[in-house]
């Protein structure tokens, strides 16, 4: 009963903040996450380039924001010189970087081998563990969403890849980053959102929140005080006059009905199943009668890590639906 009470208590006070009746807009993405209109040219440099077992790797780069350049690693198929092959963006976790992709989990070799045109870049505020992160959070979530604009813009400059057929793969951070990036760039079309899925009345109730903020100062004074999920959530949209804006349930409003899969681990301690769940009713409720390319499985034993079952569904997932 005090359980039912309290989840009452958080979807009133969130309710209070941000009502059905508030749909926010693409605008109100860009202005949330200080999101830039302008581009420079790309101006592409190929640092290095090699091939392995048919499957071409280039590491690149090309112009982001003001004076920053974005750092990627790409890979294809030899046969994408002539026939170019979906295109898929590839976005890790806080802590994670490109490389990862190419060294732990193969993706870059294997899915490539399949015929995708792969991408995967930094992160331009690269978290690391045991290191704070920067205060101002919504800009530090915009800055990669910026530079994913520029990755799409980079894709379509590229002959290997079919800059009809663009989806992307986010993982934990990268998720959400997908997430925002379908909102804002109708230029990607599909998605596939794995264990990142904020929604905050269930980040709160969940007390999740107590290890996604656990490196913001902000967070940590209320960690040690042992502030009540409650009291933490209304600390949170006082501090962050935006911050509803970006909640996945609200972002999903601004899509296309594009296919999307969203992933969960059943004990993830970061993403919790209820938000996971959360965020497939808002999915559906904003596609209406294209509900049907949404698709949501909840993975048994998992936490908060991108299993070998996920991987080839997720890669099933995307061949059905870009090829």
């Amino acid at each position: 009963m005090i359980q039912i009470l309290i989840t009452l208590v958080l979807f009133l006070c969130v309710s209070c903040i941000t009502n059905d009746e508030d749909i926010f807009t693409r605008s109100d993405l860009l202005r949330a996450l200080y999101i830039p209109q302008y581009k420079r040219l790309l101006e592409t440099k190929i640092e290095r380039s090699w091939v392995e077992r048919d499957v071409v790797f280039e590491n690149v780069s090309f112009n982001g924001r003001h004076d920053e350049r974005i750092n990627a690693i790409v890979s294809y198929s030899l046969l994408a010189k002539f026939q170019p092959g979906p295109a898929l963006i590839l976005m890790s976790g806080s802590t994670n970087k490109k490389e990862d992709f190419y060294n732990n989990l193969n993706f870059l070799r294997d899915w490539a081998d399949k015929g995708f045109f792969i991408i995967s870049i930094d992160r331009p505020t690269l978290f690391k563990l045991n290191t704070p992160e920067p205060e101002d959070i919504l800009r530090t979530w915009g800055r990669p969403v910026y530079d994913l604009t520029r990755t799409v813009d980079f894709i379509i400059s590229r002959a290997e890849a079919d800059s009809e057929k663009i989806g992307m793969l986010g993982i934990s951070l990268g998720s959400m980053e997908a997430l925002w990036l379908a909102a804002l760039d109708d230029r990607i079309d599909a998605v596939v959102a794995v264990s990142g899925h904020l929604v905050w009345p269930d980040v709160f109730q969940s007390g999740s929140w107590r290890r996604i903020f656990s490196r913001f100062t902000f967070f940590k004074q209320h960690i040690s005080r042992g502030t009540s999920n409650l009291n933490a959530m209304n600390s949170f949209f006082n501090e962050y006059s935006d911050i509803a804006v970006v909640d996945a349930s609200n972002v999903i409003r601004m899509w296309k009905p594009i296919p999307l899969f969203i992933i969960a681990g059943e004990n993830d301690p970061y993403n919790s199943e209820s938000s996971a769940r959360s965020l497939c009713r808002a999915a559906k409720n904003a596609y209406g009668d294209f509900a049907y390319n949404i698709d949501f499985k909840i993975y048994d034993g998992a936490g908060h890590n991108f299993v070998h079952k996920m991987e080839e569904d997720a890669l099933k997932w995307l061949e059905r639906k870009l090829f």
